[in-house]
């Protein structure tokens, strides 16, 4: 099968490219909610967090993380697939004045909180997701259309989470994979 390290970097790569027209809002300040827009970050598996708090979180946001959930291989067929995560996620504290008066901005101090912000992770997906329907295959990695593209928010209990500024969201798909036909000695003559 083809080397699985290399189909994540290979879908990162895919990533930073398809998120080059994606800005989001980038937190400056957390306490006074100065942000700047910015592209989202793209890791492979994990964010390297220095410690697992909510202001690490939002130093690395917007992100997106690129993982793997799943493989099937067939080793008589020598194929296989990789089933894909892409979670996303975004900061916003609320919508700022500039904003309301639909003003462009890079930088503001003032905002009024709201819950928003889930508007912002929706369309960040949708720049995703468009480029996954008609890209066909990912770096050599053809995506698997008949299992479809699933976008799925985080819930316990079957009840949105509020994770209030950051919103998430996750893309999941597969991707298929071939190991090339590596016979034995034993059956060699027979090819």
């Amino acid at each position: 099968m083809q080397n699985i390290m290399n189909c994540i970097d290979s879908i990162n790569s895919w990533l930073v490219e398809a998120c080059e027209n994606v800005n989001l809002k980038k937190p400056v300040d957390l306490l006074t909610g100065e942000f700047i827009l910015a592209k989202p970050e793209i890791f492979s598996m994990f964010v390297p967090f220095d410690e697992l708090n909510e202001a690490e979180f939002k130093k690395h946001a917007p992100f997106a993380v690129v993982q793997l959930d799943d493989t099937d291989e067939s080793i008589l067929e020598h194929q296989g697939s990789v089933d894909i995560i892409i979670h996303l996620a975004v900061w916003n504290p609320g919508t700022s004045k500039d904003e309301k008066n639909d003003v462009e901005i890079s930088v503001n101090k003032t905002y009024k909180r709201d819950a928003e912000g889930w508007r912002d992770v929706f369309a960040f997906s949708e720049a995703v997701t468009n480029k996954l329907k008609t890209v066909g295959s990912i770096n050599g990695y053809k995506i698997d259309y008949k299992k479809g593209i699933q976008r799925r928010t985080i819930k316990e209990q079957k009840s949105l989470i509020n994770f209030y500024p950051m919103y998430y969201l996750d893309i999941a798909f597969s991707v298929e994979m071939y190991s090339p036909l590596n016979p034995s000695n034993e059956y060699r003559h027979l090819l």
